[in-house]
Formats: C-alpha cells, structure tokens, sequence
C-alpha cells in the first residue's frame, strides 16, 4: 500500500503475470494447443 505499511498487492509482478497468462491464452487460441498455467513463470 502506499503507506509502505503492508505490500503491494497489485503490483507490477502481478500485472506481469497476468499478461504471461492472457498472452499465452490468446496463442493457445490460435494454435490449438493448450495452455497450462503452472508453466508459465
């Protein structure tokens, strides 16, 4: 949080992750392949 009291939980790394796994959702869409999220690190 912003008064440095508690962490960020939405932070960047979260947001990064996130983007991991809907870029990877949008390439398994297109290739037919499927997506297993606890390899995507």
């Amino acid at each position: 949080m912003t008064d440095g009291e508690r962490p960020n939980l939405s932070g960047p790394r979260q947001h990064l992750a996130h983007l991991r796994f809907v870029t990877a959702c949008y390439q398994a869409a297109r290739t037919h392949t499927p997506v297993n999220p606890k390899e995507l690190r």
